[in-house]
């Protein structure tokens, strides 16, 4: 189980001690995949529906292909801030059925947008998604939903890969563990030229489509979903500024 913190660029770029590994394959290390160059911060801010998950490596527990799940997760990005009011990263809120959780991170909006650096364990109600006994259905082991025991915490980079004004891509990097990107919309439906897009997007990083669930597809959010996400989120703000 990983109790896990904040994350050094140092480590994230040298892969794992031990393991042979390639320093431009994102499979090994998370170096190579590269963020959007141009970003504003800004626009990334929000809420967006997860239309996707997508896997890039192997795993035997789940199939190749493609996977309908009957769920449609909202993500929620905002600015974070310290004690004294200054801006210190970007807090993101994954909510669906099972609760929210919490991730923040740290990030270089002048130089470095696109590039995002856990920090701190997640929170938020996960007890939820620990307890949960069904199998993972969008098979991140707990970094973000339902799901399987032991709960995992992530500790690596998310890099935003793509961020247009109808979607985003980001990709979140576990050296050696876990490399997956969620594809999100501002609605709950990305036309298939958009996805089509975004999968070579994917295949030029070297990204490679080992298994893919689909979400969003007829399944609407919970009613209270949006309201509550966004209470949630005034509530964790107001927590760290006190």
């Amino acid at each position: 189980m990983f109790t896990a913190a904040a994350v050094s660029a140092s480590s994230l770029n040298g892969g794992l001690s031990g393991e042979r590994t390639s320093h431009d394959d994102p499979i090994y290390s998370c170096a190579g995949i590269g963020p959007q160059e141009s970003l504003d911060i800004d626009e990334t801010l929000g809420m967006w529906y997860t239309v996707e998950v997508v896997h890039h490596r192997y795993d035997s527990k789940f199939p190749r292909g493609e996977t309908y799940v009957d769920t449609c997760p909202i993500v929620y990005l905002t600015k974070s801030t310290d004690k004294l009011h200054r801006e210190s990263g970007i807090r993101l809120v994954w909510s669906e059925s099972a609760g929210n959780l919490n991730y923040q991170f740290n990030v270089d909006t002048v130089n470095r947008p696109g590039f995002w650096i856990s920090s701190g364990a997640q929170n938020g109600n996960s007890s939820q998604f620990e307890n949960q006994s069904g199998a993972d259905r969008f098979g991140i082991y707990g970094t973000m939903t339902t799901l399987n025991t032991p709960y995992r915490q992530f500790a690596g980079i998310v890099e935003v890969t793509k961020a247009v004004g109808s979607h985003m891509v980001l990709t979140f990097c576990m050296p050696g563990q876990q490399l997956f990107s969620i594809v999100m919309s501002r609605t709950k439906s990305l036309p298939k030229q958009e996805l089509r897009g975004v999968n070579s997007l994917l295949e030029r990083k070297g990204l490679t489509r080992v298994a893919t669930r689909e979400a969003c597809r007829g399944a609407a959010a919970l009613p209270s979903t949006s309201a509550a996400i966004l209470i949630f989120v005034a509530i964790l703000s107001f927590v760290n500024r006190s």
